[in-house]
């Protein structure tokens, strides 16, 4: 794998490396999008008043940290899990919350979504694979153990990690 590129997301507020093109699983418009919905829908602590953030987030299958750090830099998370099962995009990650400055309020599970141990969390997110086994490109040889088609893991992991 090479040495991969360094992105810009949110006019340049957050940065990200990840694996180059054809090289592993990039971000794409996916992970902003579940950062923004995730964000919008916190309860409100009273009528009137801003959204609270979470105190803590778990991001399951975080890839490179995508989802979770632009929780951060929304506001709406005080504190992140990430959980990857991939290596190398989990040294990403913790290079990433180090590089944006978050070092301190985000920790990096390099682990199966099943198999992480990670505090209560008042929000879990994930974008899993939602491509059915068999169908569309299959994962190359670094990332062989993520998770591929197996909703009702993450589903499980996500429910235990709310607990």
């Amino acid at each position: 794998m090479s040495e991969g590129t360094r992105d810009a997301l949110f006019g340049g507020a957050l940065t990200l490396r990840q694996p180059a093109r054809r090289e592993g699983y990039r971000v794409n418009v996916d992970a902003i999008l579940l950062a923004a919905f995730a964000a919008r829908r916190l309860p409100l602590p009273r009528e009137g008043a801003g959204r609270r953030p979470a105190r803590h987030a778990v991001d399951l299958g975080a890839g490179v940290g995508a989802v979770g750090l632009s929780l951060l830099h929304l506001g709406a998370a005080r504190r992140v899990t990430f959980v990857e099962v991939d290596d190398a995009l989990a040294r990403l990650g913790v290079a990433n919350a180090t590089e944006n400055g978050w070092s301190d309020v985000a920790r990096v599970v390099a682990a199966d979504v099943e198999d992480a141990e990670v505090d209560a969390a008042d929000l879990v997110v994930c974008n899993p694979p939602y491509v059915v086994p068999g169908r569309g490109r299959a994962p190359r040889d670094g990332v062989r153990r993520a998770r591929y088609g197996e909703l009702d893991v993450f589903v499980r992991a996500a429910r235990a990690g709310g607990a």
